[in-house]
């Protein structure tokens, strides 16, 4: 999805509260483009293209529940963080579905997880700051509504990682992250979360901000056992 606001175009990139901050700027004005996570081909003259990053530590964590929660394959649904991890970024790996293309490449050469957004935008925001520098992008506040489609049964990321996974991740994208101002210990704080909810996905609101009739809920997690306590 793609939302116009004023002379910026905001693409929903997956993980980064996307549903929370497209709700926030229907409120203030901005015209859904396309579904969710659709990429528009052409970009009005004197438009900035604007999208939203997350520290990889983090983003890889919420990823892994969610690629693993919606799988039909049961040895997927059942494999740990660091098998996941490890496995996503071998040459090829069928593991990669979910990556969305046109928002994130997993292991690419350059060693960028965001580099078709580097390639296509002329902002990225921050996940973690993402109040504060939308209202230096907009110059006027634009706070998110709390809560929305938020990852049952998700902890602190770090305790996702051990010291061999942590190395995995600095090598491969320890370049993009310094650039983004992102180290292992500075994502977004974890707040307590309601595990009984189910996980959604996809545009939560239409164009209108009305919650979607009928999407699809995935209320069962057979992984839990591969969460941390």
């Amino acid at each position: 999805m793609a939302l116009l606001l004023n002379n910026h175009l905001f693409l929903a990139t997956p993980r980064t509260a996307s549903n929370a901050l497209f709700h926030c700027l229907r409120g203030a004005g901005g015209v859904d483009l396309g579904d969710h996570h659709d990429i528009p081909d052409d970009v009005p003259p004197g438009v900035r293209v604007v999208a939203c990053v997350r520290n990889h530590y983090d983003w890889f964590v919420s990823s892994w529940i969610k690629a693993t929660w919606r799988s039909r394959d049961e040895a997927l649904q059942k494999m740990s963080f660091g098998e996941w991890l490890r496995r996503i970024h071998e040459p090829g790996s069928p593991l990669r579905h979910f990556t969305f293309r046109g928002y994130v490449e997993i292991g690419n050469a350059q060693g960028e997880l965001y580099a078709p957004l580097w390639q296509r935008c002329d902002a990225l925001l921050r996940y973690e700051d993402i109040e504060t520098e939308l209202q230096s992008l907009l110059g006027k506040d634009c706070p998110l509504p709390e809560r929305i489609n938020t990852t049952p049964h998700k902890k602190d990321y770090r305790r996702y990682y051990d010291d061999g996974l942590r190395e995995f991740l600095a090598q491969r994208y320890g370049g993009e992250m310094a650039e983004l101002g992102y180290t292992f210990d500075n994502g977004r704080a974890w707040q307590p979360r309601d595990d009984s909810a189910p996980l959604t996905g996809g545009g939560l609101f239409d164009a209108n901000n009305v919650r979607r009739e009928r999407l699809r809920e995935y209320r069962d997690w057979p992984n839990i056992a591969n969460n941390p306590d």
